[in-house]
């Protein structure tokens, strides 16, 4: 009798875990085409805004060349070819040929990718903190400068901040 009780209990065991592998498959499934769709959305406004950077790129190339500046206005309307370029290639290409450039390019030149994704994670990092500071700044937490911050403290009990390091009161910031 306590061999069919584990048996009943081993099948609903694999059961429950055959109905979690399941679900796990259609929400990566799920999760799979959202990515692609977004991918396939937001390349194609890129791309438009990139055509219409890059028409604008070319009228102010026309205006250069009615100046009489025509070696600058043959520069600016080779960037505007490759920003038209760009936008048509970005409008026109779905989500998954544009992953598999990416991953193809990254496979050519993968150094040039990491360095690539530096640059982009530093970026990346300074607009998050300049825009984290920006709104701890509007809710009233954080002083205008660093300079206002040692002298507002100067007055309270406690150690002075200035420059993120904490000085006794009174020194004045100079460590005397």
């Amino acid at each position: 009798m306590s061999n069919f009780t584990e048996e009943q209990s081993q099948t609903a065991t694999e059961q429950a875990k055959e109905r979690v592998q399941d679900a796990t498959q259609q929400v990566k499934t799920e999760t799979r085409q959202q990515f692609r769709s977004q991918i396939n959305d937001r390349s194609t406004q890129v791309g438009e805004q990139a055509v219409a950077a890059s028409q604008a790129v070319r009228r102010a190339s026309d205006q250069l060349r009615n100046e009489g500046n025509e070696r600058a206005a043959g520069m600016i309307d080779a960037v505007a070819d490759r920003g038209e370029r760009l936008g048509a290639y970005l409008r026109n290409s779905d989500g998954d040929q544009i992953v598999c450039d990416v991953e193809a390019f990254a496979r050519r030149k993968p150094w040039l990718m990491v360095s690539a994704s530096a640059v982009a994670g530093f970026l990346a990092s300074r607009f998050v903190k300049a825009s984290s500071r920006e709104r701890y700044r509007r809710s009233g937490g954080y002083p205008s400068t660093r300079g206002s911050s040692s002298q507002q403290q100067r007055g309270r009990s406690g150690p002075s901040v200035q420059a993120g390091y904490a000085l006794p009161v009174g020194t004045g910031g100079t460590g005397q």
